[in-house]
């Protein structure tokens, strides 16, 4: 069994070397630096619902929800709105909030979709912000899959990699 002895740290260690230690064993959220991983969607399902609202002047509100599973959120919840015309097409920004397994949100926007045939989705999607240890965060990430957008409800099951900086 191990157990800590004083006279292990008792080792000086220069300003540099303590700086390189302090980069490699923080927690990047405290030490102020800025830090780029790899992001996987292991999953994210849900449903769409189309109605009318105020919001969406001539058009109509899509409200995107689900739950999903990926690295640095969890578990997560997912909600986005966007306004679409009678015929599907956006005519508003799609934004997001993905609300991670410890509370924290992330800020997302729709910056880009290839639909196929069989309702195949393929989305860009951007990080633009978010609260708790997400505040100031940015990223991108893409997703492919299932998507449908229809009158009255639709249904989501996708996947999905980028990366995200803290």
């Amino acid at each position: 069994m191990a157990s800590c002895n004083e006279d292990l740290f008792t080792e000086d260690l220069d300003s540099q070397s303590k700086l390189n230690l302090l980069e490699k064993t923080s927690d990047p959220f405290l030490n102020g630096k800025a830090i780029t991983r790899d992001l996987k969607i292991n999953s994210s399902i849900g449903t769409t619902t189309m109605s009318q609202s105020e919001d969406c002047i001539n058009s109509y509100l899509v409200t995107i929800e689900g739950t999903g599973q990926a690295t640095f959120m969890g578990n997560y919840k997912l909600y986005m709105t966007m306004c679409v015309d009678a015929e599907g097409n956006a005519v508003s920004e799609c934004l997001g909030t993905i609300t991670a397994a410890n509370g924290d949100k992330y800020y997302t926007r729709l910056i880009k979709t290839v639909h196929g045939e069989n309702d195949y989705f393929e989305g860009t999607f951007l990080i633009t912000g978010g609260t708790g240890k997400c505040t100031g965060a940015s990223g991108e990430f893409i997703t492919i899959g299932k998507f449908l957008v229809q009158y009255p409800t639709g249904y989501f099951d996708v996947v999905g990699e980028g990366w995200i900086k803290f």
